[in-house]
């Protein structure tokens, strides 16, 4: 019972991260300047036009955490990738998909998955896990 029960959690996740499909190139592969000021923390959230719950709703607790939490120390940046300047920004930062990035100079951590996995159930998750990441860069 343990197992089906288990089976009908994960099952859900699993659909939430094949049909937010999310790539970004691998951070060694970065050595450019991410043209982000060195001593500025900040979050960005990559986004097709068309969004599924879950996407919204990284948004959403993303933006409201980042606003409780740091207010004007760090910027939130909603970036869609179906816009020129959206495109522009992900191939700057190495990304090719809907992610969420906390960034400080060349420092990017990746929390896409944490994201989706919690944004909707869980939104709370997704807020400590943006603090444990930016407190250490804002402070």
């Amino acid at each position: 019972m343990k197992n089906l029960k288990l089976f009908f959690f994960v099952l859900p996740l699993i659909c939430i991260s094949i049909s937010c499909a999310t790539e970004t190139n691998d951070q060694s592969d970065q050595k450019e300047d991410l043209a982000v000021e060195q001593n500025e923390v900040s979050v960005y959230y990559f986004h097709f036009e068309r969004r599924c719950a879950t996407c919204k709703a990284v948004e959403r607790v993303s933006k409201e955490a980042i606003s409780e939490l740091y207010s004007d120390k760090v910027k939130f940046n909603a970036v869609n990738l179906d816009d020129e300047e959206g495109k522009e920004i992900a191939e700057r930062l190495g990304v090719s998909g809907q992610a969420l990035l906390v960034i400080k100079g060349n420092n990017k951590t990746d929390l896409t998955t944490d994201a989706f996995m919690n944004a909707v159930n869980k939104p709370e998750e997704l807020k400590k896990k943006l603090e444990e990441t930016i407190n250490p860069l804002a402070l």
